[in-house]
C-alpha cells in the first residue's frame, strides 16, 4: 500500500482544506454581525477588523488542515471535511451570500496555486529526464559569483537563489537559476515576494562582442564576460518552455556584437535596466488613495460634531471609529509618501 503520509496533497484537497479554514475564518465576523447593535455601525467596524480576524483564523487553520490531510487516507479526508463543515453549520449557521463568495474565491485561488505547483513539478521531471541536468550547489555567495548578472541590472531587492541547474543542450552549456526577490508593481506589498527564472547561455570563446542585438519578444537580455542572460521580471517560467527559451538564449549569444563607443557611454543618473512596474508611481498612488479615504473618514467624524448631519445616537457612536480610521489612513499615507520619496531619490540619484 502506498504511504499517504508521503503523498503530496492534490489541488482539490488543498482547495478543500483552504475553503474549510476560510469557513471558520468567517465565524468571528458572523457572530459580530448577529450580536446586538446597529448594523451600519457593525459593518463599518468590520471594514477594518474583518480582514484581520479572517486571516488570523484562516492562515494557521489552513496549514494545520493541510498537514492533517497529508497524513490520512482519502476516505478519512472525506469524513474529516464532512464533520468540520457540519459542526460549523450547527453552531454558526449558513453564511450569507458574501461569505459563500469569499469561500468560493478562496477555494479557487488555493486550487489554482496547487495545480500550478503540480504542473511545474511534473514538467520539471520531464525536462530532467530528457536533458539530465545537474543540480548546482547554492552557496551563500552564489549570486555574487557571476561577473555582471542580469539580476543585479534589474536592481531587485532581497534576492535569494532558490535552486540552479546546469547542463548541455545540443552540446552548448547552459544554466537555469530561479531567484526569489521583493515584489514590485501595483500589487506589491511590503513583505510580498516574487520569483523570476533566469536562463544563462555560456558565450563561446570566439565571440568577443557583448552588445545584445537580438532578444526574444517580452524578455530582457544582458551579456557579461561569460554568460548571456534572459529573463522576464516576476515571471516564473514553466519547465515546458525551458528548452525553447534556452534555444533563444543561444541565438542571443550568437547575435552579440562589439558595442560602439557612443552606445557604451551611459547617461548620467540612468540605470541600464529597471524592473517593470517601477516604484515611485505605485507608492504615490497608494499614498493618494489613503489620503482620499482618510479625508472621507475624517469628514464622517467631524460632521456630527459640527452639526452638518442630523444628530442621533448612532452617529455619535460612529465618531470615535471614524477618527481612529482616519488616523490609521493618514499614517499609512505618510508611510507610502516617504517610500515614494525614497523611490524618487533612488531613481534619479
Amino acid at each position: 500500500m502506498k504511504n499517504s503520509q508521503l503523498d503530496p496533497l492534490g489541488p482539490i484537497w488543498t482547495g478543500t482544506a483552504t475553503a474549510i479554514a476560510a469557513l471558520y475564518g468567517l465565524w468571528p465576523a458572523m457572530d459580530w454581525l448577529r450580536g446586538p447593535g446597529q448594523q451600519g455601525e457593525k459593518w463599518f467596524v468590520l471594514m477594518f477588523l474583518g480582514p484581520i480576524m479572517f486571516f488570523v483564523v484562516t492562515l494557521p487553520a489552513t496549514a494545520i488542515l493541510c498537514i492533517i490531510y497529508k497524513r490520512i487516507e482519502e476516505a478519512g479526508r472525506y469524513v474529516a471535511s464532512l464533520v468540520l463543515v457540519s459542526l460549523f453549520l450547527v453552531f454558526a449557521g449558513v453564511p450569507g451570500l458574501l461569505g459563500l463568495s469569499v469561500i468560493a474565491v478562496t477555494f479557487l485561488l488555493a486550487w489554482s496555486t496547487a495545480r500550478k505547483d503540480q504542473r511545474i513539478a511534473q514538467e520539471r521531471d520531464d525536462f530532467e529526464s530528457e536533458g539530465e541536468p545537474r543540480e548546482v550547489e547554492i552557496s551563500p555567495d552564489f549570486l555574487a559569483s557571476f561577473p555582471d548578472p542580469l539580476w543585479s541590472r534589474f536592481d531587485l531587492d532581497g534576492c535569494k537563489a532558490l535552486w540552479a541547474i546546469e547542463g548541455e543542450q545540443d552540446g552548448a552549456p547552459y544554466m537555469i537559476v530561479e531567484i526569489s526577490h521583493d515584489q514590485f508593481g501595483l500589487m506589491a506589498s511590503e513583505h510580498s515576494t516574487s520569483t523570476t527564472t533566469f536562463f544563462l547561455a555560456t558565450i563561446p570563446a570566439w565571440i568577443s562582442g557583448r552588445q545584445v542585438t537580438w532578444r526574444p519578444p517580452g524578455y530582457h537580455a544582458w551579456a557579461d564576460k561569460k554568460y548571456v542572460y534572459l529573463a522576464m521580471p516576476c515571471k516564473q517560467a514553466m519547465p515546458s518552455s525551458w528548452k525553447a527559451t534556452l534555444a533563444s538564449a543561444f541565438r542571443t549569444a550568437g547575435s552579440l556584437q562589439q558595442a560602439s563607443a557612443e552606445a557604451g557611454r551611459p547617461r548620467a543618473g540612468s540605470r541600464p535596466y529597471r524592473a517593470v512596474g517601477g516604484g515611485f508611481a505605485v507608492q504615490a498612488l497608494r499614498c493618494a488613495m489613503l489620503l482620499v479615504f482618510a479625508s472621507f473618514l475624517l469628514w464622517g467624524g467631524l460632521a456630527p460634531i459640527l452639526g452638518l448631519v442630523e444628530f442621533s445616537a448612532e452617529s455619535v457612536k460612529v465618531v470615535p471609529v471614524a477618527f481612529l480610521g482616519s488616523l490609521f489612513c493618514f499614517g499609512g499615507a505618510g508611510y507610502f509618501g516617504l517610500r515614494a520619496r525614497t523611490c524618487w531619490l533612488h531613481a534619479s540619484g
